[in-house]
């Protein structure tokens, strides 16, 4: 396997972020409300990491205070989920996706909070840019449920964020797929809490799902989530972690271009289209500076 990653790492590279973008089509062609979905999802991916740890005998001991702050990390996962499938259910894809793209404007702000560095101007700028984008995005765009799912997708960018900084901390640590195997158990959790709290879904209707529900979840829970973030983890081997940030920013743009193939009423005004592409600029120069800078 590692022969074949270090052969063709770029494209595999290319495929896993179309895997990344599919998850978004999934979300769409998936009858069950976001939360059910989300749960069967982590549930499917949590089983399958777990295979995989003793598959391979990853018997790394963590500690229980690690361990309870790995959960807690899962609970940002498991609203970023939620989010993320609620606002492709409000709205749809195309629009989920761009505000997901968002993740490093609120990085620019939280990663000086939580990892104690400074504000540097050019975040400061190209978040007024990202800001002004999603301003002409709001006036120019009529879509039923748009400003409640515009505030629902970035509120899943935020959580992505969130748990994204907080692993830095632990990810040269501890072993990857552990990290995940816990913050999936912490995204179960939270799920199961957001599911009774704050939805009056009866969960006995959602015991005995469709066929092709279930196939479009063991394909969402183990094609993209284990295998894909297993493979992501061991492409870093052959790729610098910079060439993989700026092609992980192309993730919007197979999304909206599979969502305008598979669901042609997805097509958007061409005001909206400048608007992420306007975004889009702001990640990718985002990323290039942070890159030059260091």
């Amino acid at each position: 396997m590692d022969k074949i990653l270090k052969k063709y790492s770029f494209f595999i590279l290319q495929v896993t972020i179309f895997l990344l973008a599919f998850t978004a089509i999934l979300g769409k062609l998936i009858i069950l409300p976001a939360t059910v979905l989300v749960f069967y999802r982590i549930l499917i991916a949590f089983l399958g990491l777990l295979f995989f740890v003793f598959l391979f005998k990853m018997n790394q001991k963590i500690k229980t205070k690690t361990v309870v702050k790995l959960i807690c990390i899962g609970f940002f996962v498991g609203a970023h989920w939620i989010f993320f499938f609620e606002a492709i259910k409000l709205t749809n894809v195309s629009i989920a996706l761009i505000c997901l793209s968002t993740s490093s404007l609120f990085a620019s702000f939280l990663e000086p909070v939580i990892l104690n560095r400074k504000i540097k101007l050019y975040e400061i700028l190209i978040s007024m840019l990202i800001v002004f984008s999603f301003v002409l995005m709001k006036e120019t765009t009529s879509f039923k449920n748009f400003n409640y799912g515009l505030i629902i997708g970035l509120m899943s960018a935020f959580c992505a964020t969130v748990f994204t900084i907080l692993n830095k901390v632990y990810i040269n640590k501890i072993n990857s797929v552990k990290i995940s195997l816990y913050e999936m158990l912490g995204g179960l959790i939270f799920t199961i809490f957001y599911f009774i709290v704050f939805t009056n879904y009866d969960y006995k209707d959602y015991l005995y799902i469709s066929q092709d529900d279930l196939l479009y979840l063991l394909i969402l829970g183990l094609i993209c989530t284990c295998l894909l973030y297993v493979i992501s983890v061991k492409i870093l081997k052959y790729i610098t972690p910079f060439t993989v940030i700026m092609n992980f920013n192309l993730e919007p743009v197979y999304g909206m271009l599979l969502a305008i193939i598979i669901f042609p009423d997805e097509m958007m005004n061409k005001y909206f289209y400048i608007s992420s592409i306007l975004i889009l600029f702001g990640v990718f120069l985002d990323s290039y500076l942070k890159h030059k800078k260091q």
